[in-house]
């Protein structure tokens, strides 16, 4: 009788074949590996925010530069205009007594404005030429109740002080009256710069009142602006500007903005402000800069604003802001890509898919100092999605995940420009988008067999 072998003996496993502890040891093995990547991913996308500040350095740097620019060319030019006046001014007879200066009753000033731009290397700098009405009227009743043994009447002065006397473009006369003074330049204790004329009070204050008017000839940079000193204050401004920005205590009663330009009319009592038909001393009501331009204690101050708008570097300041957003969801799809194909992408790799996502701003930043922002947001994002998106199929070996990346990149550059053009919903709609992004990575990542 043949006796055969049991066919219960133990068998070696064939090749190809793992036990179950180095089935175990494998699989831990390669979640080490996949929280290793994820932790490395993460460090990378921190290490980019320093790049990140260098750049948004920079932006700050080429917006200092244009502001430089247009400090340049208003030296050159002349600086920006702030008018006060005309008032008259009373010496006194004695070094203990202060001077005093008398206020208009009424204040009337028309004026059109033209603006032009120059050029200083890259950047546009707006200035502008004006044709200046000033009239109305003093009252001698708040005289009264000065002592005239204190006060020189007869050395009394009418002056009107400018921000710039250099942006004066002819030869000033007032008319007093229906007697022409001619005005020479000086400089007031009190006012600082200004254009003068000396009048006798005493033969002046024989009538009720006195009537004024002056044409002035001047020209400027950034702003014009006025100090509503009148009793009745009322200025009309027309102008070719189409960006005009109207700033001060008081704001236009009424205005027109076109694309051909704008007309505006301040109308401001003495009511209104802090300042009395006889003021003693002027630094009381303001305080004056630098600029030699004065600024109320009340903000009493009112004008405009012509320079260019200069927006690019705002919105490319705003933009970068979202940076670190757009690298680590692009971080992201590429590593659940990456996991879903089973094609191995090094971490030197995903650092250049960041320096490909930062070098945008400085595409951005070049482009829009020479062309509109949206053609420049255009131009930065097409280039900078296309070299992802074809690095990323060369990598990955497919086109639908690298194409699936580029059509995320669309989203999220088209998001954040439309976040750029809002102001007032700007935060609701950023929240509800990160909120519409979180929930849709969340439901991709219960996709994943993490484990």
């Amino acid at each position: 009788m043949t006796i055969y072998p049991e066919e219960n003996q133990t068998m070696n496993p064939t090749e190809g074949q793992k036990m179950p502890s180095e089935k175990k040891n494998g699989s831990k093995n390669s979640q080490f590996k996949l929280g290793l990547k994820i932790v490395i991913i993460f460090v990378l996308s921190l290490f980019l925010l320093i790049p990140q500040n260098m750049i948004l350095r920079l932006i700050n740097e080429r917006d200092n530069n244009s502001t430089q620019a247009e400090q340049e060319v208003g030296q050159m030019w002349s600086r920006g205009q702030t008018i006060v006046g005309p008032v008259i001014m009373i010496p006194s007879v004695s070094e203990k007594v202060e001077d005093i200066y008398l206020l208009p009753e009424e204040l009337d000033i028309t004026g059109d404005i033209q603006t032009q731009k120059l050029h200083k290397s890259i950047y546009d700098v707006s200035v502008y030429n004006s044709d200046l009405e000033i009239a109305g009227g003093f009252k001698w009743d708040y005289l009264a109740k000065l002592d005239r043994s204190k006060y020189d009447f007869s050395g009394a002065e009418i002056m009107i002080s400018l921000g710039d006397l250099r942006g004066l473009t002819d030869n000033v006369n007032l008319t007093v009256n229906g007697q022409m003074h001619k005005m020479g330049s000086g400089k007031d204790r009190e006012l600082g710069d200004v254009i003068t004329c000396s009048v006798n009070l005493n033969e002046l204050t024989l009538r009720d009142s006195a009537v004024y008017n002056v044409s002035m000839g001047i020209k400027g940079s950034k702003y014009i602006r006025f100090l509503p000193i009148g009793g009745a204050t009322s200025v009309k401004l027309t102008s070719n500007c189409a960006t005009p920005n109207f700033h001060g205590n008081y704001l236009p009663v009424t205005r027109e903005v076109t694309d051909k330009g704008f007309e505006a009319t301040w109308k401001v009592l003495a009511l209104n402000s802090s300042l009395s038909p006889l003021m003693t001393s002027w630094r009381s009501a303001c305080i004056e800069d630098s600029g030699n331009s004065w600024v109320g204690e009340d903000g009493e101050m009112f004008g405009v604003e012509m320079r260019l708008p200069v927006e690019q570097y705002q919105q490319n300041t705003r933009s970068i802001k979202y940076a670190y957003l757009i690298i680590a969801l692009t971080f992201a799809t590429v590593f659940f890509m990456e996991t879903r194909t089973g094609i191995r992408i090094h971490p030197i790799q995903y650092l250049l898919v960041g320096i490909a996502l930062l070098l945008y701003y400085t595409l951005l930043l070049s482009f829009s100092e020479h062309i509109a922002f949206y053609l420049s947001y255009i131009i930065a994002s097409a280039m900078t999605i296309g070299l992802i998106t074809t690095f990323l199929a060369v990598l990955l070996k497919k086109k639908k995940p690298a194409l699936m990346i580029g059509g995320l990149l669309v989203f999220l550059y088209g998001f954040i420009y439309i976040l750029l053009q809002m102001e007032t919903y700007a935060l609701l709609a950023g929240s509800i988008g990160l909120f519409v992004v979180l929930a849709l990575a969340m439901f991709l990542s219960s996709k994943m067999k993490w484990y």
